[in-house]
């Protein structure tokens, strides 16, 4: 079975399983399976991270809560908000943008850099903001993964 581009185990020694967690390019969770290679899970998402299809039943839905580069999806709180926690500030995925000014004050040579309120200079296919604080080109994320950075 080949889904995403890797795939992480987590033992559940309180149901004696085990759960694979398959991740596209940016580390959002695609889906889980057993360890009989059986999908327990399928999630879609849009470019700015909101869930667009989801068949996780189970109690314990940890791979609903993981997106890209670690941030968490608020799936937890009694108001279930839907926002994103992108490690630094909260972004919305329905209009793109962060609920906070970025503390990084941008680039004079790149404008689309000076608006603090934008993810990922509003091209979350290309780019991606680990920190929420910077956007870097997801190729270089990913060079700087592969060598342990």
């Amino acid at each position: 079975m080949n889904i995403g581009r890797r795939a992480y185990g987590e033992d559940d020694t309180a149901n004696n399983t085990q759960t694979y967690y398959h991740t596209d390019s940016l580390g959002s969770v695609l889906a889980t399976s057993k360890a009989n290679k059986s999908i327990a899970a399928r999630y879609d998402y849009n470019a700015w991270g909101k869930e667009l299809n989801n068949t996780d039943t189970s109690d314990n839905p940890i791979g609903r809560s993981f997106l890209e580069n670690g941030h968490q999806m608020d799936r937890e709180s009694e108001n279930k908000t839907g926002l994103i926690y992108a490690n630094a500030r909260y972004l919305d995925p329905d209009t793109g943008r962060f609920l906070s000014f970025d503390p990084f004050e941008g680039y004079d040579e790149k404008p689309i850099s000076l608006h603090r309120y934008m993810y990922a200079y509003q091209n979350p296919v290309r780019y991606t903001d680990p920190t929420g604080k910077v956007p870097v080109l997801d190729e270089v994320r990913q060079g700087l993964s592969n060598v342990g950075v």
